[in-house]
């Protein structure tokens, strides 16, 4: 009868272990995460591996954070080298999902440095590519892809490659809104923006002709509250705006270029 019972006892956590996987296999993830979480109650030996799945079904329905925190979960003090290499490479990827694009750069050069053999990290070769991107790092991106292109064989020279250069069509911001305070408008041309760059030149010059007409006319008043103050408040919004309009350009332009990069790998992890 011990025996017996010790057979259903090991029994009940395969089962639903086997129940869990096959509601991942269909989709069903939400009741797979819950499934998992009751094989951890059932048998606590799992816990590495169920917890990693538990995971896995989190990201797949787009709870990145939830990943995040059970990744965590995972006991990493005797386990494998390849385990740690997937742990860290699932969390690293939960990151960059839930936009930590920092964080989940760290997570993978841990990764790199806390196993024997890199060769265990060469799947998250890609990983490297897309968030060194992200974070703007473009010599690692460069050094990543290289990396990736080696180990594929592909017969590709990374520095030939116009979206792995250096970015080109950036705005100083600064320079764009000096420019706009010495001439309204012109910091507005500048970044591209040449149409709100006229109408804010014809739309202050207006407030500056009133100023000069009401002060000729000896409407003194008139001159300083409707002229002066108007086109200095304008002025001043003029300024602000032209850095706004900067930053938008300057991030549409490295938008497309992490956006051509992820395109790049991607094609080819497609394949």
């Amino acid at each position: 009868m011990f025996l017996l019972g010790c057979s259903i006892g090991n029994a009940q956590p395969t089962r639903a272990l086997a129940e869990a996987d096959s509601l991942a296999v269909v989709g069903l993830f939400q009741k797979a995460s819950v499934e998992y979480e009751r094989v951890l109650f059932l048998d606590g030996a799992l816990e590495s591996e169920v917890l990693l799945k538990k995971a896995q079904c989190q990201k797949r329905l787009g709870y990145f954070r939830d990943a995040i925190y059970t990744l965590k979960r995972i006991p990493t003090l005797d386990i494998s080298d390849t385990l740690r290499c997937r742990i860290l490479y699932e969390t690293s990827l939960c990151m960059y999902l839930a936009g930590q694009g920092e964080k989940a750069w760290r997570t993978l050069m841990q990764a790199r440095g806390s196993v024997a053999d890199s060769s265990l990290c060469q799947d998250q070769e890609y990983l490297e590519v897309v968030i060194a991107a992200e974070t703007e790092q473009w010599t690692n991106a460069r050094l990543a892809a290289q990396r990736y292109a080696q180990r594929r064989g592909l017969q590709i020279e990374i520095d030939t490659l116009e979206m792995f250069k250096d970015p080109t069509g950036i705005c100083d911001v600064e320079a764009a809104e000096r420019l706009s305070a010495l001439l309204p408008g012109l910091g507005m041309i500048y970044v591209g923006e040449v149409k709100d760059g006229l109408v804010s030149l014809l739309f202050q010059s207006a407030f500056v002709v009133v100023a000069v007409e009401r002060y000729v006319t000896h409407h003194i008043i008139a001159a300083v509250g409707i002229g002066a103050n108007l086109t200095l408040a304008f002025h001043q919004g003029g300024v602000r705006h032209t850095r706004y309009l900067a930053e938008r350009a300057n991030a549409r332009v490295l938008r497309q270029k992490k956006e051509a990069i992820k395109e790049w790998v991607l094609s080819y992890e497609r394949n």
